[in-house]
């Protein structure tokens, strides 16, 4: 081997240590930065859970733990799917709903229909209303409300049965038709309740969405609406109604509990700039059933004690920090604490794992 050789080899070694030495570094450093992000999280969980007193939450978005539990279906509601997949070639996948105890979705698997008398060459509204006529009890439907629901025409007041409303007909890129219906009661919407048939060339596929089933509400508000408007906007000063609509409210459909359906004006509320509310007022009590932030980003908290739910939020995105001590800090006001470290895990989140939600 010559001299020049034994030189070229003797480099080579030397570079491969070097290399395997930054390789060792750089795995030490990932290492200590994932350590380091752990050590975070336990720490960030371990002032949670010691700062937060026993019965507040915070609430990110709206996730809640009570929706990872999963809900029994009604007896009629699983008496319905139970004759649906009798009837079935193919398999069919449910969800049921833990706020009413009936399905937000049922669907046959792929592009399999699901078995009804569908007239295919009926127009969709008509194809999504003879399914529910028959099967309606699946999402909650009575038998007045499905025996309603073949017609488009709403109801008298007279009748205590929801109706079915066509809010929107499309067709998709694949073919698929989708139907989406609102829910009313004696004229009014019923906030929050969906309901969307799913067809094709072969029949009806699916149905998904929120039905308030036995909804009872008188429609006679004892608050007039520009009283309604004044509680929603007295909060602070420069704020202003921008529309009024009275409508049933059912409580805990959004935060997937169960609740009841009450008369209510949704009223939305602004500063004239970047602030816009949708405030619920009950139309027989003048008590604030929820506020929802209209304005669309991905940090929205909601800090309750002593425990979830309406009445017993005490914070929202965007109020001021009460007097006090550096969230934190000791003797630090814990609604203070909450809202702080709540904000802190989404940013963490946001930063560390790119999640806006």
């Amino acid at each position: 081997m010559t001299r020049s050789q034994k030189s070229r080899l003797g480099f080579k070694k030397i570079w491969q240590r070097k290399n395997s030495q930054e390789r060792k570094l750089m795995t030490t450093k990932n290492l200590i930065r994932a350590s380091s992000l752990v050590v975070l999280v336990l720490a960030g969980a371990f002032i949670y859970t010691s700062k937060f007193p026993t019965g507040s939450s915070a609430q990110v978005q709206t996730t809640t733990a009570s929706r990872a539990a999963a809900a029994v279906a009604v007896p009629s509601a699983a008496q319905a799917l139970a004759r649906l997949q009798s009837s079935s070639a193919t398999q069919i996948s449910s969800h049921v709903a833990g706020a009413t105890g009936v399905y937000d979705f049922v669907r046959a698997k792929g592009t399999a229909a699901l078995p009804s008398a569908d007239n295919l060459l009926g127009t969709p509204e008509m194809r999504a209303r003879a399914f529910l006529s028959q099967n309606g009890d699946l999402i909650g439907m009575s038998a007045t409300e499905r025996s309603l629901v073949g017609s488009s025409a709403m109801p008298s007041d007279s009748v205590s049965a929801s109706a079915l409303k066509v809010n929107n007909v499309s067709t998709d890129k694949i073919g698929a038709t989708h139907v989406k219906f609102d829910q009313m009661y004696k004229g009014l919407k019923v906030f929050g309740a969906r309901v969307v048939v799913h067809m094709n060339s072969r029949g009806v596929t699916g149905v998904n969405g929120h039905f308030v089933p036995a909804v009872s509400a008188n429609k006679t508000p004892r608050l007039s609406a520009a009283q309604a408007g004044n509680f929603a906007s007295k909060s602070a000063a420069g704020i202003s109604v921008a529309k009024t609509e009275l409508s049933i409210y059912r409580t805990g459909l959004l935060e997937g509990q169960r609740g009841s359906s009450v008369l209510a004006y949704s009223i939305e509320i602004t500063d004239g700039k970047a602030m816009r509310e949708q405030v619920w007022i009950d139309a027989t009590k003048g008590t604030q059933l929820n506020r929802i932030n209209l304005n669309p980003h991905g940090l929205d908290r909601i800090i309750y004690t002593p425990s979830y739910g309406a009445p017993f939020d005490v914070r929202h995105e965007g109020d001021p920090y009460t007097p006090g001590p550096e969230p934190g800090t000791a003797g630090a006001d814990p609604i203070n604490n909450l809202y702080r470290f709540a904000g802190e895990t989404y940013n963490l989140f946001r930063s560390g794992f790119g999640r806006d939600s």
